[in-house]
């Protein structure tokens, strides 16, 4: 009978062993999942928002310098309440008769704490071209 109690102790030593094992495995995914999921959530919500911009003021207003001035600060200034590492040099928009694009490259930096790197994120978005034509 000892040597089915040790024999059981060995079975217990070796599942708490697997248990920590699993479960240091599943924080290092959370912590990767957490570290590249926020900078490409925040790069997909600013992307949403530059479109958005984009679309309704070429779709309700003549396409002209203050319209790209407007865009310009509001872009700017969104980037700024994210906290992204976006300058104003960063922000390329471009305009013809009708269809207003912005452009905005940027650097996030991510430490996975063992590995760190630069991760770069384009933005391209243009107007569908409905704007008031002059």
């Amino acid at each position: 009978m000892c040597h089915f109690q040790l024999k059981i102790r060995n079975q217990r030593g070796e599942s708490t062993a697997l248990n920590i094992t699993l479960a240091l495995i599943a924080l290092v995914v959370v912590m990767a999942i957490w570290k590249f999921g926020f900078p490409y959530f925040q790069y997909m919500r600013y992307a949403h928002f530059v479109q958005k911009q984009v679309d309704y003021d070429a779709e309700n207003r003549r396409v002209d310098t203050s319209l790209i001035q407007e865009i310009y600060s509001r872009v700017e200034s969104k980037a700024m309440n994210m906290k992204l590492p976006v300058k104003g040099n960063q922000i390329h928009i471009d305009r013809d008769v009708d269809h207003v694009t912005v452009r905005i490259d940027y650097t996030e930096h991510v430490n996975l704490y063992l590995y760190e790197f630069d991760w770069k994120f384009t933005i391209e978005k243009s107007s569908e071209g409905l704007g008031i034509k002059p």
